[in-house]
């Protein structure tokens, strides 16, 4: 009798190994996304929620953040791709668009780049840095024209971005005169420019 013993644990064993298999693969996306923090490291519980379904748009977007910055599984083309599904599934996240136009630059896409930055600040124009994106896109291809009412506008939702605009928009080659043209209204900015202004006609450092 005590040489069955073991046989039949070892049995019970498998047994419960069989039952934990059969179980596995019945988690769904969202078992599996509960299980990954959002800002953790990991890829393979990720791919395993898009595999679960693949029409979950979170699962796809934190697999796309994944593959766009994570140096040990970095692949732009995945993160394109991913973050692509996360829009098409919820074209409503805002943040989700500003993402997918962050993968696109990366991938040298700038007109997709900038498509999606619009979109997003379409969705959400109270969000400042939105339109900051798009305005340095803008920069970065030598459009001023179109640079000048995005910045403004994220000036506008966030006054704090005033020097930093003034002295990126400068540094591209736009005037005082367009800057001003263009610059949002308000006591606040119209004073935070002035003194931008004085600052740079008095040979001070723009800041």
């Amino acid at each position: 009798m005590k040489r069955l013993q073991l046989p039949a644990r070892l049995a019970m064993s498998l047994l419960l190994v069989a039952a934990a298999a059969r179980i596995l693969p019945r988690l769904d996306a969202a078992e599996l996304l509960s299980e990954v923090p959002s800002g953790a490291p990991l890829v393979a519980p990720l791919e395993a929620a898009v595999e679960a379904d693949p029409d979950n748009a979170t699962a796809h977007f934190r697999l796309g953040l994944r593959h766009r910055d994570l140096l040990s599984v970095r692949d732009p083309a995945r993160a394109v791709h991913h973050l692509g599904r996360a829009v098409a599934l919820n074209p409503y996240d805002w943040h989700a668009w500003e993402e997918l136009g962050a993968a696109q630059e990366i991938t040298g896409d700038p007109a997709a780049a900038e498509a999606a930055y619009v979109e997003a600040a379409r969705r959400n124009p109270r969000k400042p840095e939105y339109s900051w994106r798009l305005g340095n896109l803008y920069l970065r291809r030598g459009d001023l024209e179109r640079a000048l009412p995005a910045l403004a506008r994220a000036v506008e939702e966030r006054p704090a971005y005033a020097p930093a605009a003034y002295t990126l928009l400068r540094a591209a080659g736009a005037t005082p005169q367009q800057i001003a043209a263009s610059w949002p209204r308000g006591p606040e900015l119209t004073h935070r420019l002035d003194r931008l202004l004085a600052r740079e006609s008095d040979g001070g450092e723009q800041r």
